[in-house]
């Protein structure tokens, strides 16, 4: 098959970016307007596991029904086999990335020339184009010195030292037995009615701390198991992870938490300009205040938890505690402004 020297899928900057499995597939498909309007219509509710008190995780319900996204088509090669000669891996991921397919793929971030090498992690990093003429894969991840998401690029060489000691190592990854693997992003247009109905059922859901949308019967866990908890519920998990942490004197705060909040507020804000253009909604100006003051909260949120990992005081708890208590009250309240303010 004669591939092209460069090939390069179109991405743009996500409209969140907490964890990588939600900024990179969004990077791929939020060009398109009409996953502008599937976006305002997902990524409403949250969840956390009650049973993994002390390693949970806030997370978007949305990850939990990826697979139904109608902007991709997903595919997987878990053959370890797969990219063993490392003469012609290039060539495979280039095949796959010319048939439009983006790729997510486990490497040593310590080969990614962006990220200061200081020790080899393994960390899955998706690839949306190559350049014969430079030689180099296009990746997006986290891969900066601020841990911030960005587009960046690979060398070819440098990609398969990555892949090779990925092959090589002793590395177990927390959701597989595979040391290696491949996920495939098929990225296209889709025709997509916004539903406002729709919308205003996910916000009940938030409102009530429940998931009665879903009707996928490999969930029915996450709806009904009482340890995991959804919408302002989450904001429970969240206290009580901070109480065991004082209780135990952990180390450190996984701070990932508090960036999914703060994505959270600010998908909300987004779809609250969408419903303005298109009419769904009124009084949005005292709705946006009221996010926009929740988004400043969690920031403030943010700072204390930063802080607290560098100093380890206790009393900078007791003030996330008594914050997450205050953010609670502001949220209920401007999710039920919300529901209010849309005409179905």
């Amino acid at each position: 098959m004669n591939i092209p020297k460069k090939f390069l899928i179109n991405v743009v900057e996500p409209p969140i970016t907490s964890f990588p499995h939600y900024a990179s597939p969004l990077s791929l498909i939020y060009g398109y307007e009409n996953a502008k309007k599937w976006f305002c219509n997902s990524y409403v509710n949250l969840y956390t596991d009650f049973r993994h008190l002390g390693n949970g995780e806030i997370k978007f319900r949305q990850e939990l029904v990826m697979n139904y996204c109608p902007f991709l088509r997903f595919g997987a090669i878990d053959d370890y086999r797969y990219l063993t000669d490392k003469d012609i891996t290039i060539d495979k991921l280039k095949n796959i990335l010319c048939n439009n397919y983006a790729l997510a793929i486990n490497i040593d971030r310590y080969y990614i020339p962006s990220i200061n090498k200081k020790y080899h992690l393994i960390h899955c990093v998706y690839l949306y184009g190559y350049d014969d003429e430079k030689e180099e894969f296009y990746i997006s991840d986290f891969a900066s010195e601020s841990g911030k998401f960005i587009f960046t690029t690979v060398p070819y060489n440098a990609m398969q030292e990555a892949l090779g000691i990925v092959k090589n190592s002793e590395y177990t990854f927390k959701n597989t037995s595979k040391k290696f693997f491949i996920n495939l992003y098929g990225i296209h247009d889709s025709e997509y009615n916004f539903d406002i109905k729709q919308l205003h059922h996910k916000l009940k859901d938030y409102y009530n701390s429940e998931n009665t949308i879903d009707c996928v019967e490999m969930f029915d866990f996450y709806k009904m198991d009482d340890k995991v908890m959804w919408g302002l519920g989450v904001y429970r998990w969240l206290i009580e992870y901070m109480t065991v942490i004082k209780r135990e004197s952990r180390s450190n705060i996984d701070i990932r938490p508090i960036y999914v909040l703060l994505d959270h507020k600010k998908a909300m804000l987004i779809r609250i300009n969408y419903l303005q253009s298109e009419n769904y909604i009124h009084n949005h100006d005292d709705l946006k205040q009221e996010y926009n003051m929740l988004s400043y909260r969690l920031s403030i949120l943010l700072s204390l938890a930063i802080k607290y990992n560098a100093t380890k005081k206790i009393e900078i708890l007791d003030k996330m505690i008594s914050l997450v208590s205050n953010v609670i009250d502001l949220d209920r309240n401007a999710t039920c402004h919300f529901i209010h303010s849309i005409s179905t």
